[in-house]
């Protein structure tokens, strides 16, 4: 192989194995598992390893300049000799290898104490786009009408059907399934690569998963389809490999006016040469207004990622809720703009009737309004479902428990992987008015970071979901039309009142996540 290839001048590297799954060293795999059962080709590690020591021995035969990496994506890292290197999917299959929350925050992998790393792959599915669909896909895979009702199951091997539902919500035709898919894809993309970018003090080489497809519907990860057409994440992973730019990170994308919001601000320089001299001039702006100014002197070493300092943006005064920008512009030692950079955020008018912060207190004679726990429910379950039936409104959190029965009503908790993004339902009067994204990357003030908003989904039929999860089919598991709703805040109805249980994490979050206090204010609003 090294013979076929060594003239080729797009061959700059080669690895000799993806994804490998060994069962660790031969006596630990000795006390659980027979022969049949060893890992990637039926290879203990060690014998992996001596594998690897002896095809690079005979590739540098062939080639004594060869780049060769091992392993692409080792899941029992790191090899011998040689890079080490991980697959990083955490926002299509959710939290692989970290929780994208943790990945943006400056989280790796566990890597080996003084060891550098790869990334080898990395990305999201985005579909093909709609003229590729039509021109070159069978007839029996899509719709007759753009307005018909219409399911990714149809492509072969698509994942955007079974995967979606952990980051944005069911569509019902081609053209809005397409627009979706590749928002998340190119949304993804920039995040990805920004946070893999901000480490590369120990990340020193990266791969998306792909650049270009081969065949339509091929491998829709694909940035750009089978006729060379980009997708919208083609551009925002150019604008993300620019290699010396200005970056612009923070945790809070969404905040109440007058709170102050931190900013980092980075230089991600992949030059060779220092930036001694070199500053960043940001502006935040509303509109088209600039509400304030901040500058950042710069001294970033080569080839390297540089935190250049935190900007306290301050949150603008709005009416109702407000998108609001950071501008930044990278200045070189002459003050000639090299790279500029947009972030972009949302501020929220903060409503001083009935305070959030405060809708968790328990104790009070009347139900209406009352948020309160499993425990403090279960001590006065017969009068506070007397009050629900009489026309109350009553929130329960149903975390720490695996089953429950209320008014003959068996509902069992369940848990599930640990999700970033609910969907709302559309028709109830507590959820329709928000918008499709607003219940997905909240930040935690407990863990300083986005983090999960919820670990366990209700199972039960007399739920009415309010926000919800879908079902997720297997890898190897057909399923077709309309998944099934999981409910994570569902309603029971009881008498002339509501029930509602929820399993979604407020702890840390109420009071800091505009979306959140809004939902809970509506729910605590008279049935």
């Amino acid at each position: 192989m090294e013979r076929l290839i060594r003239s080729h001048p797009s061959a700059i590297m080669v690895s000799l194995i993806n994804e490998p799954f060994p069962m660790g060293k031969r006596e630990e795999a000795a006390l659980y598992v027979t022969d049949a059962d060893k890992g990637s080709r039926h290879l203990y590690r060690e014998e992996l390893e001596a594998f690897f020591i002896a095809a690079r021995q005979a590739i540098s035969i062939e080639n004594p300049d060869r780049v060769v990496k091992n392993v692409e994506g080792d899941y029992d890292p790191p090899t011998l000799n040689g890079l080490s290197d991980f697959h990083c999917y955490p926002m299509w299959y959710t939290n692989h290898a970290l929780p994208v929350g943790k990945l943006h925050k400056g989280f790796l992998p566990v890597l080996k104490a003084g060891w550098k790393t790869g990334c080898g792959e990395y990305g999201t599915e985005g579909l093909d786009n709609y003229v590729v669909m039509r021109e070159r896909y069978p007839r029996d895979w899509l719709p007759e009408s753009d307005d018909q009702v219409w399911m990714p199951d149809k492509i072969v091997r698509s994942q955007t059907f079974s995967m979606h539902g952990d980051w944005f919500e069911e569509q019902n035709n081609l053209q809005d399934w397409i627009r979706e898919s590749q928002r998340h894809q190119a949304f993804a993309t920039r995040l990805l690569t920004d946070a893999l970018r901000r480490r590369s003090d120990r990340i020193v080489s990266t791969a998306i998963h792909l650049l270009i497809d081969a065949w339509p519907a091929g491998w829709m990860k694909t940035l750009v389809g089978v006729d060379r057409v980009p997708k919208p994440s083609y551009f925002a992973f150019q604008q993300s490999l620019e290699p010396l730019r200005v970056n612009l990170r923070s945790d809070r994308w969404k905040a109440y006016a007058g709170e102050t919001v931190a900013v980092e601000a980075w230089v991600l320089n992949d030059a060779a040469h220092d930036l001694h001299g070199y500053k960043i001039v940001a502006t935040l702006r509303k509109a088209d207004q600039a509400i304030a100014a901040f500058e950042l002197e710069v001294d970033a070493p080569p080839v390297l990622p540089t935190p250049a300092g935190i900007i306290p943006v301050v949150v603008p005064q709005v009416r109702d809720r407000e998108p609001f920008f950071v501008d930044a512009l990278l200045l070189d030692d002459g003050g000639r703009p090299v790279n500029r950079e947009r972030l972009e955020l949302e501020a929220f008018e903060r409503v001083a009737e009935g305070q959030p912060s405060a809708a968790f207190e328990t104790g009070t004679d009347q139900a209406q309004g009352v948020f309160c726990s499993l425990e403090d429910f279960t001590q006065s379950k017969a009068k506070l479902l007397d009050q629900v039936a009489a026309g109350a409104r009553l929130w329960v959190q149903v975390d720490e428990v695996k089953e429950l029965e209320i008014d003959k009503v068996r509902i069992t908790v369940k848990a599930m992987n640990g999700l970033f993004f609910l969907a709302r339902s559309q028709e109830e009067a507590s959820t329709r008015d928000f918008k499709p994204d607003d219940f997905s990357f909240w930040y935690s003030s407990q863990t300083g970071m986005i983090d999960f908003i919820a670990t366990r989904h209700l199972d039960c039929d007399c739920l009415t979901p309010l926000l919800f999860t879908y079902r997720k089919p297997g890898f190897s598991e057909f399923a077709s039309g309309v998944k099934q709703k999981l409910p994570v805040v569902g309603k029971l109805k009881i008498g002339r009142g509501e029930l509602i249980l929820s399993t979604l994490d407020i702890s840390g979050r109420v009071g800091m996540n505009p979306i959140l206090d809004r939902f809970l204010k509506k729910l605590k609003e008279t049935p």
